[in-house]
């Protein structure tokens, strides 16, 4: 998805990506909910997703494609803190502390344990994919 100025369309369809182009930015929400619209109306069965601002390591994919090729999970999360050495990825203490609530809070929900709900790295299966490529505004909301 790309909305922005900065080189990014070019650099991805040059490395042989399926580029959509935005008519201008989206902000994060509205690239990533077009990506997964993109890849719901295109039949895709899987969908990744991975930040671009290098907190993820990709060598890491292997492991999260497991539980959703085994259909043992409808979406994967991977997580910046699982694992981290000292030298990896150090937010904000408040930002640390709002992970943690929400960490807890959805841990709680789904009854497994999560350490980063805001990650942006992520494996979907096509029922996860439907799920995020849904309309975002509630329906009582939508102008008739």
């Amino acid at each position: 998805m790309c909305g922005s100025v900065d080189g990014t369309t070019a650099a991805a369809a040059r490395a042989g990506a399926h580029v959509v182009r935005l008519p201008f930015n989206l902000g994060i929400g509205g690239a990533v909910q077009t990506g997964f619209r993109y890849a719901h109306e295109n039949g895709y069965r899987l969908a990744v997703r991975v930040d671009g601002d290098g907190q993820h390591d990709a060598a890491q994919l292997g492991a999260l494609l497991g539980p959703v090729l085994a259909d043992e999970a409808d979406i994967v999360v991977g997580s910046r803190f699982v694992g981290a050495k000292d030298d990896g990825y150090r937010s904000s203490a408040t930002r640390r502390a709002g992970i943690t609530i929400l960490a807890k809070t959805v841990s709680m929900f789904v009854r497994r344990r999560v350490t980063d709900p805001t990650s942006g790295f992520q494996a979907l299966n096509h029922k996860a994919i439907a799920l995020f490529a849904a309309e975002a505004v509630p329906p009582d909301l939508r102008a008739n």
